[in-house]
Protein backbone atom coordinates (compact mmCIF):
# COMPACT_ATOMS: atom_id res chain seq x y z
CA UNK A 1 0.00 0.00 0.00
CA UNK A 2 2.75 2.46 0.97
CA UNK A 3 4.57 1.72 -2.29
CA UNK A 4 1.45 2.53 -4.27
CA UNK A 5 1.06 5.82 -2.41
CA UNK A 6 4.67 6.75 -3.14
CA UNK A 7 4.24 5.94 -6.83
CA UNK A 8 1.05 8.02 -6.88
CA UNK A 9 2.92 10.96 -5.33
CA UNK A 10 5.70 10.54 -7.90
CA UNK A 11 3.47 10.59 -10.96
CA UNK A 12 1.01 13.09 -9.47
CA UNK A 13 3.85 15.52 -8.75
CA UNK A 14 5.06 15.24 -12.34
CA UNK A 15 1.57 15.90 -13.68
CA UNK A 16 1.08 18.89 -11.37
CA UNK A 17 4.48 20.28 -12.40
CA UNK A 18 3.53 19.98 -16.08
CA UNK A 19 0.27 21.80 -15.39
CA UNK A 20 2.07 24.59 -13.53
CA UNK A 21 4.57 25.07 -16.37
CA UNK A 22 1.71 25.20 -18.86
CA UNK A 23 -0.07 27.90 -16.85
CA UNK A 24 3.12 29.97 -16.59
CA UNK A 25 3.51 29.99 -20.36
CA UNK A 26 -0.19 30.56 -21.03
CA UNK A 27 0.02 33.81 -19.05
CA UNK A 28 0.45 36.09 -22.09
CA UNK A 29 -2.88 34.96 -23.55
CA UNK A 30 -4.92 33.79 -20.53
CA UNK A 31 -5.39 36.39 -17.80
CA UNK A 32 -6.29 33.86 -15.13
CA UNK A 33 -3.08 31.91 -15.80
CA UNK A 34 -1.06 35.06 -15.10
CA UNK A 35 -1.64 34.51 -11.39
CA UNK A 36 1.21 32.00 -11.56
CA UNK A 37 3.54 34.84 -12.53
CA UNK A 38 1.96 37.43 -10.26
CA UNK A 39 2.68 35.16 -7.29
CA UNK A 40 5.93 33.89 -8.76
CA UNK A 41 7.73 33.16 -5.44
CA UNK A 42 4.91 30.77 -4.55
CA UNK A 43 4.94 29.22 -8.04
CA UNK A 44 8.72 28.78 -7.86
CA UNK A 45 8.50 27.13 -4.43
CA UNK A 46 5.75 24.81 -5.70
CA UNK A 47 7.83 23.89 -8.75
CA UNK A 48 10.91 23.13 -6.64
CA UNK A 49 8.85 21.00 -4.25
CA UNK A 50 7.17 19.04 -7.05
CA UNK A 51 10.51 18.48 -8.77
CA UNK A 52 12.01 17.16 -5.53
CA UNK A 53 9.09 14.75 -5.17
CA UNK A 54 9.64 13.46 -8.70
CA UNK A 55 13.35 12.94 -8.01
CA UNK A 56 12.82 11.03 -4.76
CA UNK A 57 13.48 7.28 -4.97
CA UNK A 58 10.21 5.48 -5.65
CA UNK A 59 9.69 1.70 -5.47
CA UNK A 60 8.67 0.38 -8.87
CA UNK A 61 7.23 -2.93 -10.11
CA UNK A 62 9.64 -5.46 -11.55
CA UNK A 63 8.51 -4.72 -15.08
CA UNK A 64 9.50 -1.06 -14.70
CA UNK A 65 12.50 0.02 -16.74
CA UNK A 66 15.12 2.22 -15.02
CA UNK A 67 15.31 4.38 -18.14
CA UNK A 68 11.72 5.49 -17.56
CA UNK A 69 12.64 6.78 -14.11
CA UNK A 70 15.57 8.74 -15.56
CA UNK A 71 13.34 10.14 -18.29
CA UNK A 72 10.74 11.33 -15.77
CA UNK A 73 13.46 13.08 -13.76
CA UNK A 74 14.85 14.80 -16.84
CA UNK A 75 11.37 15.93 -17.87
CA UNK A 76 10.77 17.28 -14.35
CA UNK A 77 14.04 19.24 -14.52
CA UNK A 78 13.04 20.72 -17.89
CA UNK A 79 9.60 21.68 -16.54
CA UNK A 80 11.25 23.34 -13.52
CA UNK A 81 13.42 25.42 -15.86
CA UNK A 82 10.32 26.45 -17.81
CA UNK A 83 8.65 27.66 -14.62
CA UNK A 84 11.73 29.61 -13.50
CA UNK A 85 12.66 31.02 -16.92
CA UNK A 86 10.25 34.03 -17.03
CA UNK A 87 11.92 35.47 -13.91
CA UNK A 88 15.37 35.42 -15.51
CA UNK A 89 15.12 38.89 -17.09
CA UNK A 90 13.82 40.78 -14.01
CA UNK A 91 16.29 38.92 -11.79
CA UNK A 92 19.16 39.95 -14.06
CA UNK A 93 17.93 43.57 -14.05
CA UNK A 94 17.88 43.50 -10.25
CA UNK A 95 21.34 41.95 -9.92
CA UNK A 96 23.10 44.22 -12.40
CA UNK A 97 21.75 47.48 -10.91
CA UNK A 98 24.35 49.57 -9.12
CA UNK A 99 23.52 52.90 -7.44
CA UNK A 100 25.12 55.97 -8.97
CA UNK A 101 26.67 57.61 -5.93
CA UNK A 102 28.41 60.49 -7.74
CA UNK A 103 25.91 62.50 -9.82
CA UNK A 104 27.30 65.75 -11.29
CA UNK A 105 27.00 68.66 -8.89
CA UNK A 106 24.89 70.63 -11.37
CA UNK A 107 22.44 67.80 -12.04
CA UNK A 108 18.72 68.31 -11.49
CA UNK A 109 17.96 65.59 -8.96
CA UNK A 110 14.67 64.49 -7.46
CA UNK A 111 13.81 62.06 -4.68
CA UNK A 112 10.35 60.51 -4.87
CA UNK A 113 8.52 58.16 -2.51
CA UNK A 114 5.42 56.18 -3.47
CA UNK A 115 3.31 54.44 -0.84
CA UNK A 116 -0.09 52.80 -0.46
CA UNK A 117 -1.24 53.84 3.03
CA UNK A 118 -3.94 51.13 3.21
CA UNK A 119 -6.68 53.56 4.18
CA UNK A 120 -7.37 53.63 7.90
CA UNK A 121 -4.86 51.00 8.94
CA UNK A 122 -1.50 52.73 8.81
CA UNK A 123 0.44 53.80 11.89
CA UNK A 124 0.26 57.61 11.91
CA UNK A 125 3.49 58.29 13.80
CA UNK A 126 5.45 55.62 11.95
CA UNK A 127 4.22 56.89 8.56
CA UNK A 128 5.05 60.49 9.47
CA UNK A 129 8.55 59.70 10.76
CA UNK A 130 9.43 57.45 7.81
CA UNK A 131 8.17 59.95 5.24
CA UNK A 132 9.98 62.88 6.84
CA UNK A 133 13.21 60.90 7.18
CA UNK A 134 13.07 59.75 3.55
CA UNK A 135 14.34 63.07 2.23
CA UNK A 136 11.70 62.93 -0.50
CA UNK A 137 10.96 66.02 -2.56
CA UNK A 138 7.67 64.50 -3.75
CA UNK A 139 5.49 61.82 -2.14
CA UNK A 140 2.84 59.94 -4.13
CA UNK A 141 0.21 58.27 -1.96
CA UNK A 142 -2.54 55.76 -2.66
CA UNK A 143 -5.48 54.65 -0.51
CA UNK A 144 -5.04 57.96 1.34
CA UNK A 145 -8.64 58.10 2.56
CA UNK A 146 -7.68 59.01 6.12
CA UNK A 147 -4.92 61.42 5.19
CA UNK A 148 -6.13 64.07 7.65
CA UNK A 149 -4.72 61.98 10.47
CA UNK A 150 -1.24 62.13 8.95
CA UNK A 151 -1.54 65.82 8.10
CA UNK A 152 -2.46 66.73 11.69
CA UNK A 153 0.62 64.84 12.92
CA UNK A 154 2.94 67.37 11.24
CA UNK A 155 3.32 65.82 7.81
CA UNK A 156 1.70 68.79 6.06
CA UNK A 157 4.20 71.26 7.51
CA UNK A 158 7.03 69.48 5.67
CA UNK A 159 4.96 68.93 2.52
CA UNK A 160 2.64 71.95 2.30
CA UNK A 161 1.62 71.51 -1.35
CA UNK A 162 -0.83 68.76 -2.29
CA UNK A 163 -3.23 67.66 -4.99
CA UNK A 164 -6.84 67.73 -3.84
CA UNK A 165 -8.85 66.04 -6.60
CA UNK A 166 -8.92 62.49 -5.26
CA UNK A 167 -9.41 61.06 -1.80
CA UNK A 168 -7.64 57.88 -2.91
CA UNK A 169 -4.51 59.21 -4.63
CA UNK A 170 -2.56 62.24 -3.49
CA UNK A 171 0.73 63.96 -4.37
CA UNK A 172 2.57 65.99 -1.71
CA UNK A 173 5.55 68.21 -2.42
CA UNK A 174 8.01 70.44 -0.60
CA UNK A 175 7.85 73.08 -3.34
CA UNK A 176 4.87 74.52 -5.15
CA UNK A 177 3.81 72.77 -8.36
CA UNK A 178 2.98 74.74 -11.48
CA UNK A 179 -0.37 72.99 -11.69
CA UNK A 180 -2.25 69.97 -10.35
CA UNK A 181 -5.20 67.90 -11.43
CA UNK A 182 -6.71 64.46 -11.69
CA UNK A 183 -7.19 61.95 -14.45
CA UNK A 184 -10.87 61.94 -15.36
CA UNK A 185 -13.03 61.61 -18.42
CA UNK A 186 -13.36 64.71 -20.55
CA UNK A 187 -16.60 66.58 -21.33
CA UNK A 188 -16.85 64.90 -24.74
CA UNK A 189 -17.20 61.42 -23.22
CA UNK A 190 -20.23 59.59 -24.60
CA UNK A 191 -21.52 58.05 -21.38
CA UNK A 192 -24.57 56.48 -23.02
CA UNK A 193 -22.89 54.71 -25.93
CA UNK A 194 -19.44 53.94 -24.54
CA UNK A 195 -18.63 50.37 -23.53
CA UNK A 196 -17.87 49.66 -19.85
CA UNK A 197 -14.24 49.10 -20.75
CA UNK A 198 -13.98 52.55 -22.33
CA UNK A 199 -15.15 54.13 -19.07
CA UNK A 200 -12.77 52.31 -16.72
CA UNK A 201 -10.22 54.74 -15.23
CA UNK A 202 -8.12 54.17 -12.11
CA UNK A 203 -7.92 56.80 -9.35
CA UNK A 204 -5.02 59.04 -10.39
CA UNK A 205 -3.71 62.50 -9.51
CA UNK A 206 -1.04 64.51 -11.28
CA UNK A 207 1.17 67.48 -10.53
CA UNK A 208 3.34 69.53 -12.88
CA UNK A 209 6.64 70.92 -11.61
CA UNK A 210 9.28 73.16 -13.10
CA UNK A 211 12.09 71.08 -14.54
CA UNK A 212 15.62 71.76 -15.76
CA UNK A 213 16.24 74.54 -18.28
CA UNK A 214 12.64 75.69 -18.43
CA UNK A 215 11.16 72.25 -18.96
CA UNK A 216 8.48 70.56 -16.90
CA UNK A 217 8.09 67.33 -14.96
CA UNK A 218 4.74 65.59 -14.62
CA UNK A 219 4.33 63.23 -11.65
CA UNK A 220 1.32 60.92 -11.52
CA UNK A 221 0.08 58.94 -8.50
CA UNK A 222 -2.13 56.00 -9.53
CA UNK A 223 -3.88 53.04 -7.92
CA UNK A 224 -4.70 50.26 -10.37
CA UNK A 225 -7.34 47.60 -9.84
CA UNK A 226 -6.39 43.95 -9.38
CA UNK A 227 -5.87 42.03 -12.61
CA UNK A 228 -8.63 39.53 -13.29
CA UNK A 229 -10.05 37.40 -16.11
CA UNK A 230 -12.64 40.05 -16.95
CA UNK A 231 -10.00 42.61 -17.94
CA UNK A 232 -10.70 45.51 -15.55
CA UNK A 233 -7.01 46.27 -15.14
CA UNK A 234 -6.46 45.94 -18.90
CA UNK A 235 -9.14 48.55 -19.56
CA UNK A 236 -7.79 50.87 -16.87
CA UNK A 237 -4.26 50.55 -18.22
CA UNK A 238 -5.18 51.36 -21.82
CA UNK A 239 -7.41 54.30 -20.84
CA UNK A 240 -4.79 55.70 -18.47
CA UNK A 241 -2.11 55.45 -21.17
CA UNK A 242 -4.39 57.35 -23.55
CA UNK A 243 -4.96 60.15 -21.01
CA UNK A 244 -1.26 60.43 -20.16
CA UNK A 245 -0.26 60.74 -23.82
CA UNK A 246 -0.95 64.50 -23.60
CA UNK A 247 1.90 65.01 -21.12
CA UNK A 248 5.54 65.45 -22.22
CA UNK A 249 6.79 61.87 -22.29
CA UNK A 250 10.52 62.43 -21.69
CA UNK A 251 10.01 63.67 -18.13
CA UNK A 252 6.79 61.88 -17.23
CA UNK A 253 6.95 59.92 -13.96
CA UNK A 254 4.16 57.50 -12.97
CA UNK A 255 4.26 56.08 -9.45
CA UNK A 256 1.85 54.02 -7.44
CA UNK A 257 0.24 50.71 -6.63
CA UNK A 258 -0.07 48.83 -9.92
CA UNK A 259 -1.28 45.54 -8.43
CA UNK A 260 1.07 43.73 -10.80
CA UNK A 261 4.34 41.97 -10.01
CA UNK A 262 7.31 40.55 -11.88
CA UNK A 263 7.43 38.50 -14.04
CA UNK A 264 3.73 38.80 -14.91
CA UNK A 265 2.53 39.83 -18.34
CA UNK A 266 0.20 42.30 -16.60
CA UNK A 267 3.19 44.29 -15.37
CA UNK A 268 5.03 44.05 -18.70
CA UNK A 269 2.02 45.52 -20.49
CA UNK A 270 2.23 48.70 -18.41
CA UNK A 271 5.65 49.53 -19.82
CA UNK A 272 4.50 48.62 -23.34
CA UNK A 273 1.37 50.79 -23.22
CA UNK A 274 3.00 53.71 -21.38
CA UNK A 275 6.14 53.63 -23.52
CA UNK A 276 8.12 54.24 -20.31
CA UNK A 277 10.85 52.36 -18.46
CA UNK A 278 10.15 50.72 -15.11
CA UNK A 279 12.68 51.83 -12.51
CA UNK A 280 11.74 49.41 -9.73
CA UNK A 281 13.10 45.87 -9.83
CA UNK A 282 13.48 43.39 -7.02
CA UNK A 283 11.67 45.41 -4.33
CA UNK A 284 9.02 43.22 -2.66
CA UNK A 285 6.41 45.51 -1.10
CA UNK A 286 3.34 43.34 -0.43
CA UNK A 287 2.01 41.91 1.84
CA UNK A 288 3.93 43.99 4.36
CA UNK A 289 4.06 43.60 8.12
CA UNK A 290 0.95 45.72 8.63
CA UNK A 291 -1.13 42.94 7.16
CA UNK A 292 -0.31 40.93 10.29
CA UNK A 293 -0.34 43.77 12.82
CA UNK A 294 1.96 46.74 13.42
CA UNK A 295 3.66 44.94 16.30
CA UNK A 296 5.22 42.50 13.82
CA UNK A 297 7.44 45.09 12.16
CA UNK A 298 10.53 42.97 12.71
CA UNK A 299 9.25 40.23 10.40
CA UNK A 300 9.96 40.63 6.67
CA UNK A 301 6.79 39.25 5.09
CA UNK A 302 6.65 41.01 1.69
CA UNK A 303 6.79 38.52 -1.18
CA UNK A 304 6.04 40.44 -4.36
CA UNK A 305 6.62 43.96 -5.66
CA UNK A 306 3.40 45.64 -6.82
CA UNK A 307 4.43 49.25 -6.09
CA UNK A 308 6.39 50.74 -8.99
CA UNK A 309 7.78 53.83 -10.69
CA UNK A 310 7.80 54.30 -14.47
CA UNK A 311 9.62 57.19 -16.14
CA UNK A 312 10.51 58.69 -19.51
CA UNK A 313 13.84 58.79 -21.32
CA UNK A 314 15.02 62.01 -19.68
CA UNK A 315 14.77 60.44 -16.21
CA UNK A 316 17.78 58.48 -14.97
CA UNK A 317 17.61 56.23 -11.94
CA UNK A 318 20.37 56.92 -9.41
CA UNK A 319 19.19 54.72 -6.57
CA UNK A 320 16.11 52.90 -5.31
CA UNK A 321 15.20 51.21 -2.05
CA UNK A 322 12.33 50.01 0.09
CA UNK A 323 11.54 51.90 3.30
CA UNK A 324 10.48 50.56 6.68
CA UNK A 325 6.95 49.46 7.53
CA UNK A 326 4.35 52.13 8.30
CA UNK A 327 1.73 49.66 9.49
CA UNK A 328 0.22 49.52 6.00
CA UNK A 329 0.06 46.27 4.05
CA UNK A 330 2.47 47.89 1.56
CA UNK A 331 6.06 49.05 2.06
CA UNK A 332 7.03 52.50 0.72
CA UNK A 333 9.37 52.67 -2.28
CA UNK A 334 11.92 55.47 -2.68
CA UNK A 335 13.72 56.39 -5.89
CA UNK A 336 16.44 59.00 -6.40
CA UNK A 337 16.38 60.41 -9.92
CA UNK A 338 18.39 62.67 -12.19
CA UNK A 339 16.35 64.68 -14.70
CA UNK A 340 17.81 65.85 -17.99
CA UNK A 341 16.25 68.68 -20.03
CA UNK A 342 13.20 67.40 -21.92
CA UNK A 343 13.30 67.17 -25.69
CA UNK A 344 9.53 67.58 -25.76
CA UNK A 345 9.63 71.26 -24.94
CA UNK A 346 8.28 73.12 -21.94
CA UNK A 347 4.76 71.67 -22.10
CA UNK A 348 2.36 69.61 -24.16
Amino acid sequence: MWRQVRRLIHWGSGTALAGLAALVWLSPIVSLADITRQLWPISALMALTLTALVWLPVPQPRSFRPRSRSASRIIAAVLLILVLLPALTPTWAMLRFRPNETPPSQAFTLTLVTHNLWGHYYDTEAARDIMLASGADIIALQEAWNIERLERAGFRRAYPFATECSASTRIYARRAPLDTGCIRHGPATDWLNASPCQLDLPPASWARFAGPEGGVIHVVSVHMDWPNPFGVQDCERRNLASHLARFPQDTLIIAGDFNAADPSRALARFGEDFGLARLTHGLPTWPAEGRFGTDASGVATALIGIDHVFAGEAVELLDRDRLASTGSDHRPVRVRLRIRPSSDGPDA
